[in-house]
């Protein structure tokens, strides 16, 4: 745990640290290649604009370019305040017309052993008229130029190397920050999927984060939520199965024993016998439903077939159960014939059959269960309503989930093992379709189940 904490950090720590050596890479490497590239206009604009000014003063006095001398220029470079053997600064001027008047390559005599480069060009402009009499350009030493790029560029990465520092100073406190608060969930998160993994008890994440954080520590705990209740659940099954196991061995055994000692008679053991060996069966069939459910091998074998007829036979199949309870069944044949429906004919007979044997359970004797069938959108409907004791709030939110059983068999007046509903969703499911339920408190209950057509 603790190595992948570092590791979060450390990938933290480095995506800063990364993004601000490339930002500050980007930003010399363009300010090099603009400073290299307007450096000799930056150099030779305030020179050029001040001379400029002052060869145009003195054309307005003499109105003519004679003034333009070797010594003009070596006068106007130190007058400056340059250094004119590093500068080795170089003029052209151009009258109005473009025609050179003067070339000071030509005119000074100093023996130049480095490249010129070619500055900023300054107009040139009448004093008194305010007419444009020509242009002054400015040449300066290559070298001179290059010198001052390289200060330039080295205060500039001295200036930048401090701002990098003191920015990785910053980055390192909220990568330090953002690493605790992106990984304690994901350490809170850990920690509770391993104490699951070794059976132990996890106990709900703090919900204090939004976004994705929040999404998936809402989601965790949803998902401890769903444990400990199917582990409840679990809990209650299993002294569900140990009492519906033991229960119909008892009675088979003394039964059997009666039987065998001559205290009871063929007519009278044998059928107590195979009912409770019929138990036994339906109590196998349910653990091999939730085996092929929760190994992926619940299969369908669908076929066309004729929903209003598998319906009547079902119902019929139960009238003498009803009967025996002393509960009327009845069966409300659709208005109008519905078209065959694509299903399993078995699967779909044992999920009408656990509606029909859930709502019989809970009616007392004279209650009535009522099974309709009729079509509602693009699905074909199968209700069956009883007027036992209903379900609450509680109740219906939970009853189509798997073990769970209603109070009547918590308190062990009716018999079951909280697979049957589960059963039925998971076979409305399979064909595309769904299950619902409405119910009121005393007033009986109505179960749904929905068949795409």
């Amino acid at each position: 745990m603790l190595k992948r904490r570092n590791t979060l950090l450390v990938r933290i720590l480095f995506s800063f640290i990364f993004i601000i050596i490339l930002t500050m890479s980007v930003s010399i490497i363009t300010e090099y290649f603009s400073a290299v590239n307007k450096m000799p206009d930056l150099l030779t604009e305030i020179r050029s604009k001040s001379v400029a000014l002052q060869i145009s003063d003195s054309y307005s006095r003499e109105k003519n370019w004679d003034f333009l001398s070797r010594d003009y220029f070596r006068d106007t470079s130190s007058n400056r305040g340059g250094n004119s053997d590093n500068l080795l600064l170089r003029y052209i001027v151009r009258d109005g017309s473009g025609h050179t008047v003067y070339n000071s390559f030509t005119t000074l005599t100093e023996r130049i052993d480095v490249p010129l480069r070619e500055g900023k060009s300054s107009a040139l402009k009448d004093g008194d008229t305010g007419e444009n009499i020509g242009s002054l350009t400015v040449y300066i030493s290559a070298l001179y130029v290059d010198e001052e790029v390289e200060e330039y560029i080295l205060s500039v990465f001295k200036d930048r190397i401090t701002q990098s520092i003191s920015l990785l100073v910053i980055a390192l406190i909220i990568a330090a920050f953002l690493s605790a608060r992106i990984s304690k969930p994901v350490r809170q998160l850990t920690e509770g999927a391993e104490k699951i993994a070794m059976g132990r008890e996890s106990s709900l994440l703090p919900a204090s984060y939004s976004g994705e954080l929040g999404r998936m520590t809402d989601a965790f705990n949803a998902m401890i939520d769903s444990l400990d209740k199917q582990k409840e659940l679990r809990k209650t099954l299993i002294r569900n199965v140990s009492h519906d196991i033991a229960t119909p061995l008892n009675i088979i055994r003394l039964e059997a024993k009666g039987l065998m000692d001559g205290l009871s008679i063929a007519g009278e053991g044998a059928p107590l016998i195979i009912e409770e060996v019929d138990k036994l069966k339906n109590f196998v069939n349910d653990l091999n439903w939730l085996a092929e459910t929760d190994s992926g091998e619940f299969r369908m074998n669908k076929e066309l077939s004729s929903l209003g007829a598998l319906v009547g036979s079902e119902v019929s199949r139960w009238g003498n159960q009803a009967a025996a309870k002393g509960v009327r069944l009845e069966y409300i044949l659709p208005e109008k014939v519905l078209p065959p429906v694509l299903l399993d004919r078995l699967r779909i007979s044992e999920a009408l059959g656990n509606f029909i044997d859930n709502s019989l359970k809970y009616c007392g004797p004279d209650g009535k269960v009522e099974v309709s069938l009729y079509s509602e959108g693009r699905y074909a409907v199968v209700s069956v309503s009883d007027d036992g004791p209903g379900l609450d709030e509680s109740e219906r939110l939970s009853v189509f989930d798997r073990y769970y059983r209603g109070l009547g068999a918590e308190n062990g007046s009716v018999e079951g093992r909280g697979l049957g509903l589960s059963i039925v969703r998971q076979i409305a499911v399979s064909h595309g379709g769904k299950v619902a339920v409405t119910s009121e408190k005393g007033k009986g209950s109505t179960f749904f189940l929905y068949l795409p057509l």
